[in-house]
């Protein structure tokens, strides 16, 4: 088996996502430990220690991105690969999505500012958990499909069309 017919194997793009999510989740924890939490009174707001600006903590939250990767399969001639790109990538939209959403629905606004503040300490283990919950949800996917895929009938993919009389 050479490394292209590897690549175009069923359970690649959870793979890929499973890669993704261990490399985003350890490079956001990075760049969200270089941020400088903010004390409340500091900012205009009577609680909290750890006010982290609401943009610059998405803006860590950018590796995120990464698990996405799995719609790359998308384009792949086999059928069955296609459809665990769809459900891997789905996942890792969702992976992207979940973060973003607590932080929007948890922010502060400072009074005098435009900036919206986030309270780390609490959001953090919202964030933390869901993100988690999302990564395991990506593996029990990929263990469904497993098991789908030892179910299924072998199908040969279609040969690409030949261009030759053009």
């Amino acid at each position: 088996m050479t490394a292209w017919q590897l690549l175009h194997k069923w359970y690649m793009p959870f793979v890929a996502f499973a890669v993704c999510a261990a490399g985003s989740a350890a490079w956001a924890v990075h760049l969200e430990t270089q941020l400088q939490p903010v004390a409340g009174v500091e900012i205009g707001l009577t609680y909290g220690q750890a006010w982290l600006p609401r943009d610059s903590l998405i803006a860590s939250m950018t590796p995120y991105l990464l698990t996405a990767v799995p719609f790359a399969w998308l384009f792949s001639t086999s059928s069955r690969t296609r459809w665990t790109a769809f459900w891997a990538g789905a996942v890792g939209v969702l992976r992207i999505a979940l973060p973003i959403m607590v932080l929007a629905m948890t922010d502060v606004a400072v009074p005098g500012s435009s900036q919206r503040y986030v309270d780390w300490f609490s959001v953090r283990i919202m964030i933390w958990f869901a993100d988690a919950e999302v990564i395991t949800l990506g593996l029990l996917l990929w263990s469904a499909f497993g098991t789908f895929a030892k179910n299924a009938p072998k199908r040969l993919p279609r040969p690409l069309p030949s261009w030759e009389g053009v």
